[in-house]
């Protein structure tokens, strides 16, 4: 697992850039923030190993990581869909945050993820 400290700006960085942020999306966004790094600078920003799963990108450590380390700056909100599925939607507790890091280049990657893919839904079965 990365460090805290990271994994906990990035994620609170995408709650509150992309709206109805699903855990499915947030672990896709962050693996995408991981490739954008490596291609750049040749290392990982999370160093978090992921798994091929059915839709795509998948590590079961970040939903727990959000419940556990990210209560301060986002909640979870339970929304029900019309097709009867409960869906966790990570939403900002405040109006703005602050976030920790210094480092321009991991700021860069994430500004450039949330451009190409924070608007763009999730294909319907997701």
């Amino acid at each position: 697992m990365p460090h805290k400290d990271d994994l906990r700006n990035i994620i609170t960085y995408f709650a509150y850039k992309v709206p109805n942020l699903s855990k499915t999306k947030l672990i896709k966004l962050i693996y995408l923030a991981d490739l954008e790094f490596y291609k750049r600078f040749r290392s990982t920003i999370t160093d978090i190993s992921f798994i091929n799963y059915h839709y795509g990108p998948w590590n079961p450590e970040i939903e727990e990581f959000v419940e556990r380390e990210c209560g301060s700056t986002i909640s979870l909100e339970i929304v029900q869909k019309k097709s009867g599925e409960i869906i966790k939607i990570n939403k900002p507790k405040l109006k703005e945050t602050t976030y920790d890091s210094q480092r321009r280049e991991f700021w860069i990657s994430l500004t450039e993820v949330v451009k190409h893919w924070g608007s763009k839904p999730l294909p319907k079965d997701h």
